[in-house]
C-alpha cells in the first residue's frame, strides 16, 4: 500500500516538473506559441570537415550507439545538419574520421525532450531543441 503511496506522489511531482505555467495573460507572446503536442522536433547535429574531406560519415542512433538501433547512415558535408526526429527519445550520433594512418570515431548523444507551458487558457508545447557535438577537438 505505501508503495503505490509513493509512486503515486512520484508520477505527480514528475508531471509538475514537465508543465510550466505563465501567469502573464496581457504581455505573453503567443507568436512562438506551438498549441499542437508536437510529434518531432529538430535535432542539430554539429561535425567536422575538411578541404581534404569534405564529407564525413555520419551514424544516428535512437538510443545508445551500442544498442545498435540505427536509424540514419550517410555522409554529410558542410558540419551541420538539422532533422526532424520524434520526441520524448534519446538520440546518438557516431561521427566517422580519417586524419593520417588515424581513425577516429566521436560520439555524443542528448535526449529529445518536450514539456508543456500553460499560457492563461492555453498550452504552447516547448522542446529542448538539443545539439549534438561530434565534432574533431583540435
Amino acid at each position: 500500500m505505501m508503495f503505490k503511496f509513493v509512486v503515486i506522489i512520484l508520477f505527480i511531482f514528475l508531471s509538475a516538473c514537465l508543465t510550466q505555467q505563465v501567469d502573464d495573460c496581457t504581455n505573453y507572446d503567443y507568436s512562438d506559441c506551438n498549441t499542437l503536442k508536437p510529434d518531432s522536433a529538430l535535432v542539430t547535429i554539429k561535425f567536422s570537415t575538411t578541404k581534404l574531406k569534405p564529407f564525413t560519415l555520419l551514424k544516428i542512433y535512437h538510443g545508445f550507439a551500442e544498442d545498435s538501433n540505427l536509424v540514419i547512415s550517410d555522409s554529410f558535408p558542410e558540419g551541420i545538419l538539422k532533422l526532424s526526429l520524434p520526441v520524448n527519445k534519446y538520440y546518438s550520433v557516431q561521427a566517422f574520421y580519417h586524419l593520417s594512418d588515424t581513425k577516429i570515431i566521436a560520439v555524443d548523444g542528448q535526449k529529445l525532450k518536450i514539456w508543456k507551458v500553460q499560457v492563461c487558457d492555453s498550452i504552447c508545447w516547448n522542446n529542448n531543441s538539443p545539439v549534438i557535438d561530434v565534432k574533431l577537438k583540435r
